[in-house]
């Protein structure tokens, strides 16, 4: 970022700034914007450019409407899916097969989206879980512990 582009954020002006992006912008979406500010400035201090972090106690406005809780299935929700998921069988369907996964087992997000084949077990109902997505790195990474997999037994027929 230019200087001259940096210097236009300096209060008031990131207040007002802020205040406006987080009027139409969820309250995630606007608590990134703020990292990004927040890191840059560091960056700024950190070269000299200015001397205080004028960041501190900075308030985020965002639109509720826009923001939404976390929610979660319960037991009986989790389980209707199954049902459905179930009556429609077919490993074709991928995302059918992701959702089926991760509600039978628990398996987070990055873990499921970096199963091979190699790593499900049919005839003895089993997942080996050797690795995990990393979406930084857009590649497959092996857990974080070395030696340590995780191995799931399934009691369903899929």
């Amino acid at each position: 970022m230019a200087i001259k582009s940096y210097l236009k954020l300096l209060p008031p002006n990131i207040n007002k700034f802020l205040n406006d992006f987080g009027k139409t912008h969820a309250k995630e979406t606007i608590a990134k914007v703020n990292s990004h500010i927040r890191s840059a400035t560091r960056n700024a201090i950190n070269d000299g450019i200015i001397s205080s972090d004028f960041t501190l106690n900075t308030h985020l406005v965002y639109d509720p409407n826009r923001t939404h809780p976390l929610t979660f299935l319960n037991l009986n929700e989790a389980e209707r899916v199954i049902k459905y998921l179930e009556s429609n069988w077919s490993y074709e369907k991928v995302w059918d097969c992701w959702m089926m996964i991760a509600l039978l087992t628990g398996m987070r997000e990055a873990e499921i989206a970096g199963l091979t084949w190699d790593n499900i077990d049919f005839p003895h109902k089993q997942i080996n879980v050797r690795q995990a997505w990393s979406q930084q790195h857009q590649d497959l990474s092996l857990k974080k512990t070395p030696g340590l997999t995780e191995l799931l037994q399934l009691e369903t027929p899929y």
